[in-house]
């Protein structure tokens, strides 16, 4: 691993070593860098197939930061004869020959686990049955160009990788029923706003009943949460669909803090339901950071000083019997965390005394939990040492009475 120096404008030795682990036996084509959502330095290596597989590609990675690193293998994929392949942002794409000869089958794979995340058909012209493809990749966009002159170009618009896109992620379905059009837009295929069917959805007459359809598709699954289906729902200001997405766990943190930003009046409840859910503390924290507007910040942490308040006066049984869905206080004080790490810029600028009152329940739940720490441990403490007592008494043998006499 050589690293340039920009200075001396020469090339420092950072890192040698040898590859372990079980490589393919076929012949090594290539590779590419991975640079997966968590690692910089991991590498995809691609092989040919051996055998009655030797159409078929293998693909392992490993992370270059140490003299011997250990080859992953990625499982491998379905039949059929490697047109192509890619690594893009953490992603290994596969252009597969389809059974039609005016069609490659796409299928896109995470470079570290090889879980499936997306396939498509391309489309070729002409009658193309084999031959050597050239791959070049910008902006995002790859352009196919075909031995005899055959052009495909395909766009990849995916997140960095992260199990939540897998959960609950089935066979696709073509879009059918009332809302086709809706369905057609979260897949990228209908454009959100100007399109005859989708403002008939979102007329004063329709609206209602759409959010509501909405949410149940939602809630089955029915409707993948892509960011184009995230957008809509957040401009349409679909309140019912905002908190079904806002339940699913394949809804990451970024696109969960665009649902919420689109309340801007806090009336929708979306605050709670963001605040319960199980997030990833630096994840949350940079989505914090990029979707959250600063206007929205002194109302949010006025509701947030608002269920602390009520957690001091009363138990939280009673809090969540008066208050249904509530988040509790340790949810509460991990949200006002991610903020103050996420938004300390825009923090600064806030109204000094609301700063103090955030600061002043921080340290009050501080001193609460030490406080239930330190009891916690003096009862845990008692309770032990009746208990090796009374063992103790059970075992030990009578008590002899000694008496001392002066001579």
């Amino acid at each position: 691993v050589v690293e340039l120096d920009a200075e001396q404008r020469r090339g420092v030795l950072r890192l040698r070593g040898q590859v372990g682990g079980a490589a393919p036996r076929g012949g090594l084509l290539g590779a590419a860098l991975a640079n997966t959502r968590d690692e910089k330095d991991r590498v995809l290596f691609c092989w040919r197939g051996v055998g009655k597989k030797a159409a078929q590609l293998c693909f392992a990675s490993a992370v270059l930061d140490a003299p011997a690193p250990s080859l992953q293998e990625l499982p491998h994929r379905g039949s059929g004869a490697t047109a192509a392949w890619l690594c893009v942002r953490g992603y290994v794409a596969e252009w597969v020959q389809a059974g039609e000869a005016s069609r490659l089958s796409l299928t896109v794979r995470d470079a570290r686990f090889g879980m499936p995340v997306a396939s498509e058909e391309v489309p070729i012209p002409g009658d193309k049955k084999d031959g050597t493809w050239l791959l070049s990749t910008a902006g995002g966009t790859t352009l196919l160009v075909g031995s005899h002159g055959e052009l495909a170009a395909v766009q990849l618009a995916l997140p960095p990788f992260a199990l939540q896109l897998v959960i609950g992620a089935g066979e696709a379905q073509e879009a059918s029923g009332p809302l086709a059009a809706i369905h057609e837009v979260a897949a990228g295929k209908r454009p959100a706003e100007g399109d005859p069917s989708v403002e008939e959805l979102f007329s004063a007459k329709k609206r209602k009943a759409t959010d509501e359809a909405l949410a149940t598709e939602v809630l089955a699954r029915s409707c993948r949460p892509t960011e184009a289906l995230i957008d809509i729902v957040a401009r349409r200001r679909c309140w019912a669909s905002a908190r079904a997405l806002l339940v699913l766990p394949e809804v990451d943190e970024a696109l969960a803090t665009q649902l919420l930003a689109a309340d801007a009046e806090l009336e929708a409840c979306l605050l709670a339901q963001a605040v319960r859910r199980p997030s990833t503390p630096r994840l949350l924290e940079a989505a914090l950071a990029d979707h959250l507007p600063a206007s929205l910040l002194p109302g949010v942490l006025e509701v947030l000083l608002q269920w602390l308040d009520a957690y001091r006066e009363f138990t939280a049984a009673e809090v969540e019997e008066a208050a249904p869905g509530i988040p509790s206080e340790v949810e509460i004080t991990r949200f006002l965390s991610a903020v103050a790490d996420g938004c300390l810029p825009s923090l600064l600028r806030l109204n000094g005394d609301l700063l103090e009152r955030v600061v002043e329940a921080l340290s009050l739940v501080a001193q609460e939990r030490a406080r239930t720490e330190n009891l916690h441990a003096v009862v845990r403490a008692a309770v032990r040492l009746g208990a090796d007592g009374r063992r103790q008494r059970a075992h030990e043998a009578p008590a002899v009475e000694a008496v001392l006499v002066e001579l």
